[in-house]
């Protein structure tokens, strides 16, 4: 059985919906990523395959974590631009009506 072989089998045992590729690559500077439902394992060195598989495996589970931090982030990113344009747009209008209480004072 072959070492991606081998890791496939430990992925499904794991029940995750992901199948793992080794692809050794020794020009890359990394050792693993997940791409879509592929666990792409880089490392040519079967020991540090395995290391690297369980790196990925250990990031999965941790996405839905991770996704909480990241949906919080977006919410916030939107609050703070809806409050930024509110106060630009009220900026806007008072530079407006001051231009034109400067425009009347100048014909009295």
């Amino acid at each position: 059985m072959t070492l991606e072989e081998r890791m496939n089998e430990l992925v499904k045992r794991l029940n995750l919906p992901l199948t793992v590729s080794h692809v050794p690559n020794l020009d890359g500077g990394r050792h693993a990523e997940i791409k879509g439902n592929v666990i792409l394992i880089y490392d040519a060195e079967e020991e540090t395959a395995w290391t690297s598989l369980l790196h990925e495996v250990v990031e999965y589970r941790l996405k839905t974590v991770t996704s909480t931090y990241r949906r919080l982030v977006n919410k916030l990113i939107e609050f703070v631009e809806a409050e930024v344009y509110a106060q630009k747009e009220l900026t806007i209008e008072r530079i407006i009506r001051d231009f034109e209480t400067w425009r009347t004072q100048r014909k009295t």
